[in-house]
């Protein structure tokens, strides 16, 4: 199966071969100059088998990213509902709360993409105790993600997004998921500069 950051590197090689643009790093930008506030709903597309007692048809996440040195400096959360295919085991509703880092490649003054990773904690709240008396779970999580990004506008963009997430529990568990959805950018205001430096 291809993955979602693969679907979108290949994607991305089109639109460089079909434009014949070079893609270039982002420029070096003031710490915390700018936030860009992302809402996004995603698919799961595909799941560890542990997870064949249970579907999911969608998940959404906020994410807040500012400028960090060479980089983007992310955080976020992702929240997730799974519906139990049978009385044997609960429903639940599952988060990851995350930091990221990612790199941003611009490919001209609209398009660009990021490259990056996530970690942080993945929480698992039960309808009922499950088979061990437990309610609720959270373990370490890691992520791999990259991104399309159209900006047309000035404080207005679009993107989608692919990401691998993988969970420790004692089982790893390993979620794919692609996600679309809208940024609205601002400048970072002098007394939330003075808190963050």
């Amino acid at each position: 199966m291809i993955r979602p950051p693969t679907i979108l590197s290949l994607a991305l090689i089109g639109v460089l071969m079909l434009t014949g643009r070079s893609v270039q790093a982002q420029p070096t930008a003031e710490p915390f100059s700018t936030i860009d506030v992302r809402l996004s709903g995603a698919a799961e597309m595909s799941s560890s088998s542990q997870l064949e007692q249970w579907s999911s048809d969608y998940a959404g996440s906020l994410l807040l990213s500012t400028p960090f040195y060479a980089g983007n400096l992310q955080t976020g959360v992702r929240i997730q509902p799974f519906e139990s295919a049978s009385s044997k085991q609960p429903s639940f509703w599952s988060g990851f709360l995350f930091l990221g880092w990612v790199q941003r490649w611009s490919i001209s003054d609209w398009l660009h993409v990021e490259t990056g990773a996530r970690v942080g904690n993945f929480f698992m709240a039960f309808d009922e105790d499950d088979v061990g008396g437990v309610r609720n779970e959270s373990e370490l999580a890691t992520a791999a993600v990259q991104s399309i990004h159209f900006e047309p506008f000035d404080r207005i963009g679009f993107f989608v997004e692919g990401s691998y997430t993988k969970v420790f529990t004692s089982v790893r568990m390993k979620f794919v998921h692609l996600s679309a959805g809208i940024t609205y950018r601002f400048h970072t205001p002098e007394w939330l500069k003075a808190v963050v430096h």
